[in-house]
């Protein structure tokens, strides 16, 4: 799997058909049936990446039928039925799957899309949910802190100071942005009490929840941890179309926000959410709409993680720093 991943990587000419043939060793080597379908997943992507789009789709299947949470396989698959502009078939597979009890973000997120580009606007809208489960609001300040202005500021100055700070993270959708990949180790107490904050935010939103009458709320884990990270861009850092694969809950906490951001009407700097116009094509996107949120220090946002969202350059002077975070299940 490694092998196979490694050639993937690299690129050369005929790297593609030696990652085929390395998945096809790991899945004789797999002892467990989700051993196999990674094994299958990964043939599949060799196999696209060779331009033999109509041959991926028998491993992604037999991906499916021996894992069906294999993430991998089922957003390939769905990526090539979109591709062929095959959305009666990519929303069978999401039927099939989710009659099976399949409710991870991708899921969602894919099955929001093929009912966008299906015309089916309305069942679009009311599968993203975010007219009842997206949340706005300026927290308090944290343990120990009169002043959010305060507290905001020297959060501010710990994250923009952190040696793990990384310009132009690869694979992420971050573009021409600063990034601190986790918040969760020591030597970071304001990242500590921020995340308590927002541990404590999403705990009292969730309790707020229906526990049936949606997918998304059908999906809730039993048990979760927080995963943060830190966003900090300039005037021409954004994010592109993105959803959290791994998430169920995502959101923002802004920390800092250039003044004419905050006091803006137009959509520099601002978050959207909605569906991805690369995805579910423009016409279809506009149609489902998108929620502009208008960032400003202290406010915090929380979303369904299935939800496609972006951002906005701000072009502003200063720069735009956020926490970024995931309610993950806890497998353990």
């Amino acid at each position: 799997m490694l092998l196979a991943a490694a050639w993937l990587k690299r690129n050369a000419p005929g790297d593609a058909a030696r990652a085929e043939e390395a998945a096809r060793d790991a899945f004789g080597l797999a002892t467990s049936e989700q051993q196999q379908a990674a094994a299958l997943a990964d043939e599949a992507k060799a196999l696209t990446a060779q331009g033999k789009t109509d041959g991926a789709r028998a491993p992604l299947r037999d991906a499916l039928r021996r894992d069906s949470w294999n993430h991998f396989a089922f957003e390939r698959l769905a990526m090539l039925l979109l591709k062929a502009e095959k959305i009666d078939g990519l929303l069978a597979l999401t039927d099939e799957l989710m009659a099976a009890g399949i409710d991870h973000a991708q899921l969602l997120a894919l099955r929001a899309v093929a009912l966008g580009r299906a015309g089916q606007h309305r069942a679009a809208r009311e599968l993203l949910g975010l007219d009842r489960f997206l949340r706005q609001e300026i927290i308090a300040p944290p343990s120990g802190w009169d002043s959010l202005a305060a507290f905001n500021a020297a959060l501010a100055a710990e994250l923009s100071a952190d040696p793990a700070i990384r310009f132009g993270r690869h694979g992420t959708a971050s573009v021409s942005s600063w990034r601190i990949d986790s918040l969760a180790a020591g030597g970071r107490p304001l990242a500590q009490l921020i995340n308590t904050s927002i541990a404590a935010a999403v705990e009292e939103h969730v309790s707020t929840l229906p526990r049936t009458g949606h997918p998304w709320t059908e999906a809730r884990p039993r048990a979760a941890l927080l995963r943060s990270w830190s966003v900090m861009t300039e005037d021409d850092g954004y994010e592109r179309w993105h959803m959290h694969p791994a998430g169920w809950l995502s959101g923002v906490y802004y920390v800092q926000v250039p003044e004419p951001v905050t006091a803006g009407s137009g959509p520099a700097g601002c978050l959207s959410l909605g569906l991805s116009d690369t995805l579910a094509g423009a016409a279809d996107g506009q149609a489902v709409g998108e929620h502009h949120v208008r960032p400003a220090p202290g406010l915090l946002t929380l979303f369904p993680s299935h939800c496609y969202h972006r951002t906005y350059p701000h072009r502003a002077p200063g720069r735009r720093i956020s926490v970024a975070f995931d309610l993950v299940a806890d497998e353990g």
